[in-house]
């Protein structure tokens, strides 16, 4: 019986890898083929342990059959869950289990007597060695697909920018009205900024604030970046204008008009830069450089932690463990998901995920083999230093020491040319320890227009990256280091790009979204208030585990290194902002604002990360605001995120438009310099016209899923 239940398990075996290996090598067939993997699974189950339970006599008898019933119902479960509902062990999909193990049950009922019986009893009761020559043969053809399996190395090599034109859209030319620079800080909030504004920490938004007008915008805690940013920037709610949730954040959802394209109708030049939600970039009167979510050239947003260490976070980035490094160079595989990757869609994929993500994730890699970067690296002993150097040529690219970033590396993955760049965490006897930001595009469809925008404004040492490496690597302490200073660089790169747009093109209207305040508030709000989440087990007992809560709380010497990483990257912010505000002219409005704002509290998704807050900020400067007086309150009415459009529109002389249910507060409308009111335009009944509305609809694919997964809003 034993060896009829092994030999059942390795046929199922087979067919298990049969249909990873169909995955690897024909993905887009396989993507559009749903209930394959579900065919090959039920017949590995009926051929295999199903046949040698219901034989092992010859004949079968109603309990095992039952429980074939049963295993069929688990598998169809498992593509359900994954398909359709959020997690396992949702009341909802316990209601599924029950009523698929019911279904099947009355199958059982219906079918006592069957044409598969005989089969088996034939296949298994013929001779005692047959489940011996069944179990070998199916080790052999396992090992073989796995050998089968193609391996396709990349060699990286040191970037260097390309010198490529800068395409300039043919209506270029500004338009001579009044011009807008609108500036976001995406998860702003005034309760972290003012105590920085006190210090003089903030002397850029702090003189904006002196000839300007500012209060709170409100939003949600629960609000998604892409939702909120859409809302702000076409003045309607999300059920109107489409983007509603993490599952539909792309450009094409969107059903109405943005500003950029309502603001090229009246002639005006726009650039748009880092706005969430606007993958894939509109085409339009000027250029952008669309926003997350999007695809990169890396699957594993997480990067990657090469390493000596026995011990390595799974929440942390992928890992690469390797024996301690000598003077002989130790080759080493950074193996990447391809994107797409059908292998995600089978059935042992998913059945894995759901015992355990990191061993899923290592399966899907090793069983690919399909590597993205392989990089031989050696350490240095007399100095402490460790050496990166090719494969291909054997030749050293650079040294690190610890602490130490190496420069970007160029490599081409599908097609497209990427970047990746190493950072050294670790280098001394104890331990070697090399990280590895995820693999970017440089510049790839749909991330810019025009076509090689990105590219364009790229410099030496600064190429142009829509997102970072995703802030859930914080898990591991050794990259958090790391992390402050890979997102800063990928902000201030992004901030040197529009700084070559703003001098190098004309335009009326500039807009560019600061995401580091955001990314710094998730993974180090633990940090600032360390006291705070040793309390959040008991005070959110729906939401937090006490168990993860005590295992990733933050050591002194990392609140003493950290607990400053917040006010730090909105001193960075401010920084830019003023380089970008002196772009400006004085007949400029300035509109400077975000879409929620951050706090400490219970993340449902990211065990000890930091939360949104339902209050934002705003803040309006330029020659039509009416100044404040000493009498003036600290704060002028609260706004909601659909006054925005109307409230710029105003200002720049421009009408609105009907259907927008914006509201303008008197105090915010636009002045004259003697204090009297302009009027405003008649505003239009819409902006909206048939041909305004994006194109095909639907979901975001599995790789802009990752990249949410990594930044830690999705699961």
């Amino acid at each position: 019986m034993l060896l009829r239940l092994l030999a059942g398990a390795s046929l199922g075996a087979s067919l298990f890898l049969c249909e990873a290996l169909i995955a690897t090598t024909a993905d887009a067939t396989w993507s559009a083929l749903l209930t394959t993997p579900l065919i090959v699974w039920v017949a590995g189950l009926v051929a295999g342990t199903g046949g040698s339970i219901l034989c092992a006599r010859g004949r079968a008898d109603r309990a095992p059959l039952r429980i074939l019933l049963l295993l069929l119902a688990g598998i169809l479960l498992v593509q359900i869950n994954h398909r359709f509902l959020p997690d396992a062990l949702e009341p909802s999909s316990l209601l599924a289990t029950v009523v698929l193990i019911a279904f099947f049950l009355l199958v059982e009922r219906l079918s006592r007597r069957t044409a598969v019986e005989r089969f088996f009893g034939s296949l298994f009761a013929r001779s005692a060695r047959t489940p011996l020559l069944l179990l070998g043969g199916s080790l052999v053809v396992a090992a073989g697909l796995t050998f089968m399996a193609p391996r396709p190395v990349v060699y990286p090599a040191v970037w260097h920018a390309t010198e490529t034109p800068l395409p300039v859209p043919e209506n270029s030319s500004t338009s001579g009205r009044r011009s807008l620079l609108m500036l976001g800080i995406d998860g702003g909030r005034w309760e972290v900024i003012d105590p920085l504004l006190e210090a003089g920490q903030m002397p850029n938004l702090a003189a904006l604030i002196d000839r300007g007008r500012r209060g709170v915008l409100a939003s949600t805690v629960r609000s998604a970046s892409p939702v909120v940013w859409t809302t702000i920037m076409t003045g309607q709610p999300p059920e109107v204008h489409g983007i509603t949730d993490w599952d539909v954040a792309i450009s094409t959802n969107r059903r109405v008009l943005p500003l950029w394209s309502i603001l090229g109708e009246f002639g005006q030049t726009t650039y748009a830069v880092n706005v969430p939600g606007s993958f894939p970039a509109d085409h339009f009167n000027g250029g952008m450089l669309a926003g997350f979510p999007m695809p990169q050239g890396s699957r594993s947003n997480r990067g990657w932690l090469v390493t000596t260490a026995a011990s390595i976070d799974p929440h942390g980035p992928m890992a690469v463990p390797i024996a301690p490094l000598g003077a002989q160079p130790r080759s080493i595989s950074l193996v990447d998901l391809p994107s797409p990757f059908a292998l995600e869609k089978t059935t042992p994929y998913l059945l894995l995920r759901r015992i355990n993500e990191s061993i899923a994730l290592e399966l899907a890699r090793r069983f690919s083999g399909r590597a993205y970067a392989n990089l031989d690296i050696s350490l240095r002993q007399a100095d402490g230093r460790m050496r990166l150097q090719g494969s291909a040529a054997g030749r050293p690219l650079f040294d690190l020491a610890e602490g130490e970033w190496g420069p970007w590396l160029s490599l081409e993955v599908d097609g497209l040319p990427c970047i990746l760049r190493p950072y050294a965490a670790r280098v001394n006897a104890e331990e070697t320890s090399l990280f590895f930001t995820a693999i970017f595009r440089e510049d790839g469809p749909g991330a810019s227009f025009p076509p090689g925008l990105a590219r364009a404004l790229q410099s030496e040492q600064h190429p142009y990256v829509a997102e970072g490496t995703g802030w859930q690597i914080f898990y591991e302490s050794r990259v958090l280091a790391a992390l402050e200073e890979h997102q800063e660089q990928i902000a201030r790169d992004r901030t040197l790009a529009s700084l070559q747009l703003m001098r190098r093109t004309p335009w009326d209207a500039f807009i560019h979204i600061f995401t580091l305040t955001d990314r710094a508030q998730h993974p180090f709000w633990k940090y600032r208030e360390p006291e705070l989440y040793r309390t959040i087990p008991e005070r959110y007992p729906e939401y937090a585990n006490p168990q993860d809560y005590k295992d990733f709380a933050p050591s002194p010497e990392e609140i003493a290194q950290f607990g400053g990483a917040i006010d730090r990257a909105y001193k960075a912010v401010d920084r830019w902002l003023g380089e970008v505000v002196a772009n400006a002219t004085d007949s400029t409005l300035i509109v400077v604002v975000s879409d929620h704002g951050g706090q400490g509290g219970p993340h449902e998704l990211s065990p000890t990360a930091g939360i949104h807050h339902q209050d934002g900020i705003y803040l309006i400067a330029g020659p039509t605001v009416l100044p404040r007086t000493p009498e003036s309150p600290v704060f002028d009415p609260k706004l909601e995120q659909v006054d925005i459009v109307p409230l710029i529109l105003a200002h720049l002389g421009l009408p609105g438009a009907q259907d927008l249910p914006g509201k303008l507060p008197p105090d915010l409308l636009p002045h004259r310099a003697d204090g009297s009111l302009r009027p405003l335009p008649e505003p239009l009944p819409t902006f909206e016209t048939e041909s305004a509305h994006g194109g095909a609809t639907g979901e975001i694919d599995d790789a802009i899923r990752d990249q949410l997964r990594s930044l830690g809003y999705v699961k």
